[in-house]
């Protein structure tokens, strides 16, 4: 009998809608797939995920769109830990999370919360992040912090810091800063420092890095259901079906995914796919097979 694999992180994209068109995104400039995922979807794919909750090291809301958009995200949030699913992270641009979202958000006890911040300088920060506001997202993350201390809560709080050329000199300073303000012995807060890149998203030519790709355990699953091969591929032109037709680890279950996206003639000349490719060929080995 096939072993199907489990995924240890899952990553959720509600929607590839977003309130910014940052200058490292692609989703901008794509249509497809805004409309947010239905509730019943969700409930299917955190129903069947629950069964092996124990084995998902991070339940990931936020891909490539901005999760809270989604109004119900807080409920969602609570439904995983309802369940068993208690590792959730909430990657958000941190616009929206004004004091009354952010309370409902730690009631729903998510396992760490990122915010997004790349620059203290609301000049840079803004020709980053275009369309949102320093000043507020600034405002707002201190106050998810305050709030988090006040009802002593057990989320983790991160900020995420994506490194480029416009901010790469004040990188010690915003470390300094955050860090002096997060709980980083308690909770295990955390300042994450990536940088940047897009990979090209396909084009060799607009690629800002050529590392492989790390994530050959991660399932992306895009606001449609369909499950994409790379969290990159938000349109999921390399696919391993619909978690909204088929059960989720059917989904997630193809034994050998490197010669199952080998013999996919799509991908040949592809830039992201070389990465992962290159992942698996530096592992030397097959994907790890759980039983």
């Amino acid at each position: 009998m096939t072993a199907l694999r489990v995924p240890h992180h899952i990553f959720i994209d509600l929607s590839t809608a977003c309130n910014a068109t940052c200058v490292m995104c692609p989703t901008q400039i794509d249509s497809d797939r805004k409309k947010l995922m239905t509730d019943a979807l969700f409930e299917k794919i955190a129903n069947e995920a629950s069964v092996f909750a124990p084995e998902i090291d991070s339940f990931y809301f936020g891909v490539h769109g901005e999760p809270l958009i989604d109004k119900h995200l807080e409920q969602k949030v609570a439904r995983c830990s309802e369940l068993g699913i208690s590792r959730t992270i909430v990657s958000t641009n941190g616009s929206l999370l004004d004091e009354r979202r952010a309370i409902a958000l730690l009631a729903a006890k998510p396992w760490i919360v990122v915010v997004s911040l790349e620059s203290m300088s609301a000049d840079v920060y803004e020709k980053i992040r275009v369309g949102l506001n320093h000043a507020e997202v600034v405002s707002n993350l201190k106050r998810l912090i305050q709030i988090r201390n006040e009802t002593q809560s057990s989320s983790r709080i991160a900020v995420r810091f994506i490194t480029s050329e416009w901010n790469a000199a004040e990188k010690p300073e915003f470390l300094n800063y955050w860090n002096s303000l997060l709980d980083t012995t308690g909770r295990v807060d955390y300042v994450e420092t990536d940088p940047i890149h897009n990979w090209g998203y396909g084009d060799p030519h607009a690629s800002y890095g050529t590392s492989p790709c790390p994530h050959t355990e991660l399932m992306t699953i895009l606001s449609d259901g369909a499950v994409s091969a790379c969290c990159l591929d938000y349109k999921a032109i390399h696919h391993f079906g619909n978690v909204a037709d088929q059960p989720l680890r059917v989904a997630s279950g193809l034994v050998d995914v490197d010669k199952a996206l080998r013999a996919d003639p799509r991908i040949r000349g592809d830039h992201v796919f070389d990465r992962l490719m290159q992942r698996f060929e530096s592992l030397g080995t097959k994907t790890e097979i759980r039983h």
